[in-house]
């Protein structure tokens, strides 16, 4: 079960959509909306895996663009992020609006085999994707992405000098918080400002030879893990 903690109260369990045995909660607003991944277990190929939303006691599913889809995040106007699966097998960054009683999906900009991690409340996204891709592959290495809005064409981050980097938090500013490879192959936090393009290591518990990752940002507060 995935649950939810009232300020000053008790852990409330989120029950599984109808279909689904187990939930995973992933994001929450000020208002107590919770967004996540739903499927069935056991289920080894993550195939039954889908999008949820839970307000007020009810969880549904999310509709997808085919086939699996997974929500990250939800800001406080009620936009969701994710990503879904289409029916070619070709996973795209997804939003999530609640319009005329419907909740509705459509991808973000940019190339596919992307995938959205994090909204702020001004509706700025972070994620990751593939600059260089197939219709159903990326031939080069992930990049983290940013959207400024989501109807604006992405961003690519460059790299600490390694092959990769990924975007998992995002302020109301647009500055951006994840994780990139370096020269060396050390997997290692990053800070990038707003507008700037450079991506800083945030270092890591270990000194030069650690790893990290940084997971969420708010404001200049970046959280994360590391090998101390």
């Amino acid at each position: 079960f995935a649950f939810l903690l009232p300020s000053g109260g008790t852990l409330m369990p989120i029950a599984p959509p109808a279909g689904k045995n187990a939930a995973y909660a992933t994001g929450v607003n000020a208002a107590g909306a919770v967004v996540g991944y739903a499927g069935l277990t056991p289920d080894n190929t993550g195939a039954t895996v889908r999008a949820f939303y839970y307000e007020n006691g009810t969880t549904v599913l999310l509709p997808t663009l085919s086939g699996t889809s997974r929500a990250n995040a939800i800001n406080d106007d009620g936009t969701v992020v994710g990503y879904s699966v289409d029916a070619a097998n070709v996973v795209h960054a997804v939003k999530w609006t609640y319009v005329g009683g419907n909740w509705q999906i459509a991808t973000l900009p940019g190339n596919a085999n992307s995938a959205a991690s994090a909204i702020s409340s001004t509706g700025r996204i972070v994620g990751t994707g593939c600059p260089t891709s197939t219709p159903t592959n990326c031939s080069s290495m992930t990049r983290a992405y940013f959207w400024a809005s989501d109807t604006a064409t992405p961003t690519v981050l460059g790299t600490l000098g390694g092959n990769a980097s990924q975007g998992h938090g995002v302020n109301d500013a647009g500055d951006i918080a994840g994780e990139s490879w370096t020269k060396a192959g050390l997997q290692r936090a990053f800070f990038s400002a707003a507008g700037s393009g450079v991506l800083t290591d945030l270092g890591s518990l270990a000194g030069g030879s650690g790893s990290s990752t940084a997971y969420g940002l708010s404001g200049r507060l970046v959280v994360g893990v590391s090998v101390a």
